[in-house]
């Protein structure tokens, strides 16, 4: 749910944008279909540095079973980071882009429909 979008409110973040697409079994985008999974299939973060070039993929869930109060953490590679050297020293581990992938499935007609 876009509405509930509460990493823009964190210190740091500039900008956020939220969409999303209902598919089909076969990849086709349903337009006006229901956008609530009832299970989460794949959750992927990948990080993306000032030049555009990806630093980190974490996709460690790439095939889970999350339902309703499942939960999940995801590690930043500015985790990395030594707080006792310069961050210009350091810019491999500074993302300026994250994005957040989630994949699920609704119980719907068809039992098929993904959201991307």
């Amino acid at each position: 749910n876009c509405d509930d979008n509460t990493v823009k409110k964190n210190s740091g973040i500039a900008f956020t944008i939220c969409s999303i697409d209902v598919f089909d079994n076969i990849g086709n985008i349903i337009p006006g279909g229901d956008p609530i999974p009832t299970v989460i299939t794949s959750v992927t973060l990948i990080e993306i540095n000032s030049v555009g070039t990806v630093i980190n993929v974490d996709d460690q869930y790439t095939n889970v079973d999350f339902r309703t109060s499942s939960s999940f953490d995801l590690v930043s590679i500015s985790s990395s980071l030594d707080p006792s050297k310069s961050i210009r020293d350091q810019v491999d581990y500074v993302p300026s882009t994250a994005v957040l992938f989630m994949i699920g499935r609704s119980n719907g007609a068809n039992n098929n429909n993904e959201y991307n």
